[in-house]
């Protein structure tokens, strides 16, 4: 693989070319460009394999999730833990109210939601608290993907959304 540079305005054409959660740039290229479908060879990891449809689901809360998941502004966040904060800030703005019910999710030893840094930071050392973006809320990052995944369940549980839903919003932890 190689790394480039481009402008902006090239990002976001690229970026209006999404058709699928987890398409690379270089899928989307080919694609536009007309170029035959890259072969995969063993070893190159799961992260590289293309995806299979996902199936198409009656829950309402699915399909809201899933459109979110859709949007190019979730699909450009380039790791785990900016998927997992956008996802967090999506669901505030749907269920803003019910937001305090997180504050009595822990781990172990450790409190995974507050209202501030300093909250989180008395619950273990190097916890990396950031803010969920346009929430009040913070959360802990200074964990394992798994762990995040483990987090996500339990805060859409919280909010009462449905198995699909859930299963959804995990798997686009990756």
């Amino acid at each position: 693989m190689y790394s480039i540079e481009i402008e902006k305005d090239v990002f976001e054409f690229l970026k209006s070319r999404i058709v699928r959660i987890g398409e690379s740039p270089s899928e989307i290229l080919r694609r536009e460009l007309g170029l035959p479908t890259a072969i995969r060879r063993s070893g190159e990891g799961a992260d590289s394999k293309p995806q299979a449809p996902r199936p198409a689901t009656k829950s309402a809360q699915a399909n809201k999730i899933a459109a979110f998941l859709g949007t190019p502004e979730f699909m450009v966040q380039a790791n785990v833990l900016e998927r997992f904060l956008a996802i967090l800030s999506w669901l505030y703005k749907q269920e803003p109210r019910d937001f305090d019910l997180l504050l009595r999710i822990f781990g172990r030893k450790r409190k995974y939601f507050g209202k501030s840094r300093e909250e989180l930071e008395q619950f273990g050392n190097s916890v990396m608290p950031q803010q969920i973006p346009d929430a009040q809320f913070w959360v802990v990052t200074n964990t394992s993907t798994e762990t995040k995944r483990k987090m996500l369940r339990k805060v859409m549980s919280t909010l009462r959304y449905d198995s699909p839903s859930i299963a959804l919003a995990v798997d686009a932890l990756r």
